[in-house]
């Protein structure tokens, strides 16, 4: 009796182990559906696949897979590959997320119904970003008031492979060749130093 139990607990655990997952390509999107969530898949009108509450048409469909990967709820992951990325979406939250996607430039809108917290995962970045932010910008000037010089030594960053960098001589850069020419061409800027 014993070894019965034993064989039938050990069968349970290589099948809670070995859960499916239902991949959904969208181009360089990939929905990760967890048969454990998946539940009732819906085919509607012809042309219309409902999988979580997430609605495929079917001319956007690209692939669909089942494979053993596991997936972890509340996470979109996206790697980029040159000029190009790959997106992939836990199944619980795909619902809620609109995106869009042109070669590595990635547009992600998330509903306001969404309750819970997503997990942003990027991976394969290459380069640097930084933020502009302010309350309002009217114009131009505004624009290069707020930037200028920071967007330099953003630039400086990305491509100074020593660090902490020699500051002086990045200074006496910005201010011999830069602020003259921001100058010439009537930029608005800070002078900091």
């Amino acid at each position: 009796m014993k070894r019965i139990l034993v064989m039938i607990a050990a069968f349970v655990l290589t099948i809670a182990a070995g859960a499916q997952t239902l991949n959904v390509n969208v181009g360089n999107v990939t929905y990760k559906f967890p048969s454990s969530q998946t539940g009732d898949m819906t085919y509607s009108d012809g042309n219309t696949l409902t999988i979580i509450n997430k609605e495929f048409s079917l001319d956007e469909i690209d692939g669909m897979t089942v494979d053993y990967t596991s997936v972890t709820d509340n996470t979109v992951e996206i790697g980029y590959n040159g000029s190009t990325a790959t997106i992939t979406v836990a199944g619980n939250v795909a619902q809620y997320l609109t995106i869009t996607q042109e070669g590595a430039h990635i547009s992600i809108a998330q509903s306001d119904d969404l309750a819970q917290e997503i997990t942003y995962t990027l991976s394969d970045i290459v380069g640097v970003s930084a933020h502009l932010c302010s309350e309002q910008l009217r114009d131009f000037n505004d624009v290069t008031f707020q930037m200028l010089p920071k967007a330099l030594g953003v630039a400086e960053r990305a491509w100074n492979t020593t660090s902490p960098g020699d500051f002086n001589r990045f200074y006496s850069i910005i201010v011999e060749r830069e602020m003259p020419v921001w100058q010439q061409n009537n930029y608005k800027f800070k002078k900091r130093y």
